[in-house]
């Protein structure tokens, strides 16, 4: 979206539990609840407004911390919970 953050396609409620998402190399763990649960700069798994995962970055672009676009694969695991 316009503020960075990269939107997917993935339903929020298809979920498991304690997720985990691969990015460009990068493996986030859990879903936040909002914003304030990282410190700035981190990068993290949320519920976008759609209903859809999305990864994020308090603060900052999670595309250009990431240097991805649109098209980019996330691969959803369950994580350690």
């Amino acid at each position: 979206d316009r503020f960075g953050n990269l939107v997917t396609d993935i339903p929020a409620d298809w979920l498991p539990d304690a997720p985990a998402a691969t990015i460009a190399g990068r493996v986030l763990h859990g879903l936040e609840r909002s914003y304030a649960a990282v410190a700035p700069g981190v990068l993290l798994l949320t519920r976008g407004s759609g209903g859809t995962l999305e990864i994020s970055a308090r603060g900052t672009s999670a595309a250009a911390v990431l240097g991805v676009g649109r098209g980019e694969t996330v691969v959803v695991t369950a994580g350690e919970g």
